[in-house]
């Protein structure tokens, strides 16, 4: 076999990198990462497998040499440390209060960051008129409020405080809890939209758009709105039945993903002025194939919360990740005092809350096929045991239709 000149073998070598560059992304799209490793792989032992023998040992001996020789380098790349991320919230509803408190590894990479919970934190909230809520920690990471114990009032401002073991103390700014309108008609409304699927071929998918009347009887100062959405739904069994069985029914508590959270701007809204905002997109799947209850909690936050909850829906819209901790990935109003260039990231906000809950009407849900009984084998496990899905409950609801 003819062997190649070094100055060839070198050109080979770009024209394959050239080439991996141009098609990784698309490859990565595909799920192709393993073959790209293996072509990577290859591309060295094709190299070498051309190169004269005297460059082989030459290039063997140099990387010995400095292998032996050069002490290894910290970079202190990003990807090595750990931030604190902090997020929670307090409202004027009766309940318990959470505060979420973790590490999480470097943003800066693709990959999902490594989170680790904060156990053993000193963690309160102060309001302007001294009055105090202590957090406990239930589990690793999260502290709750005793709502017997302290709730929060509209008109009030209140400061979250988080000092951990080693005696950092982390402070937010102050938030004040606004009042919040009442929500308004809620509608459904079926549409078709055109997506790309995995291969880049064009399909076209029904969805059901949720949305609200936005009324601003309330003045200048009540502007900035958030919305955060809970899906549940109905799944019914439906097995081969022996002696004694019978099929029960689940409700599903349904996990929605960042995209839930809808924000209005409405400082160029007059007052009693009717806006109508989309608060979600559903898929039209087997979870509306019998009922399908979304809990809507409609809530006031302050111009600064606004806009951290507008660079999320951003990062998300840009990643189209929705595992995503997004919150976590954006500085908000937490800081150490002490070290005011340490990077805190996360959100705490107070804000005033109106909720309702509403069905999907029966017009959209059942025209839905229902998924059992199961011959193909997808939904097999859960058509003879529900309570396999997640959230999963044979409990009804007291607020659930007859």
């Amino acid at each position: 076999m003819k062997e190649i000149p070094l100055i060839q073998l070198l050109s080979i070598w770009f024209m394959i990198d050239s080439f991996v560059d141009r098609a990784e992304p698309r490859l990565n799209r595909l799920k192709f990462n393993s073959l790209i490793e293996k072509f990577l792989q290859s591309k060295i032992w094709i190299c070498f497998y051309f190169l004269r023998p005297k460059w082989v040992y030459m290039i063997i001996s140099f990387g010995l040499f400095f292998h032996a020789c050069i002490d290894p380098i910290d970079l202190n790349l990003p990807g090595d440390r750990d931030y604190l991320v902090i997020n929670g919230q307090v409202t004027n509803l009766s309940e318990s209060y959470v505060i979420s408190i973790k590490e999480s590894g470097d943003f800066s990479s693709d990959k999902t960051p490594t989170e680790t919970p904060v156990t053993g934190a000193n963690v309160y909230a102060l309001a302007k008129d001294q009055t105090k809520g202590i957090f406990k920690e239930k589990d690793p990471g999260f502290y709750v409020s005793d709502p017997s114990q302290f709730i929060g009032e509209l008109g009030n401002s209140y400061k979250l405080f988080v000092e951990l073991n080693d005696q950092n103390l982390y402070e937010s700014t102050w938030e004040t809890i606004q009042p919040v309108p009442e929500i308004g008609e809620v509608h459904f409304k079926v549409i078709t939209k055109s997506l790309l699927n995995e291969v880049e071929n064009i399909v076209y998918e029904k969805k059901v758009h949720v949305s609200t009347d936005v009324l601003f009887p309330l003045g200048p100062d009540q502007v900035f709105l958030i919305w955060e959405l809970m899906g549940e739904y109905e799944f019914n069994e439906q097995k081969p039945l022996r002696p004694g069985q019978t099929n029960k029914t689940c409700y599903v508590k349904d996990d929605l993903w960042l995209g839930a959270r809808a924000i209005l701007d409405a400082s160029s809204t007059k007052p009693n002025q009717t806006s109508n905002q989309i608060l979600i997109e559903l898929d039209m799947n087997y979870k509306l194939a019998s009922a399908y209850c979304v809990h809507i909690k409609q809530q006031s936050i302050s111009a600064n919360a606004f806009a951290f909850w507008t660079a999320a829906k951003e990062l998300n819209d840009q990643n189209g990740n929705l595992l995503d901790q997004l919150p976590g990935r954006i500085r908000g109003n937490l800081t150490n005092p002490d070290k005011v260039d340490e990077q805190v990231f996360g959100y705490f906000y107070a804000s005033a809350v109106y909720e309702e809950r509403i069905f999907v009407p029966s017009e959209i849900v059942l025209s839905q096929p229902a998924p059992c009984p199961a011959d193909n084998g997808i939904f097999f496990g859960i058509c003879h045991d529900c309570l396999i899905l997640k959230n999963s409950t044979h409990t009804k609801p007291l607020y659930w239709i007859k």
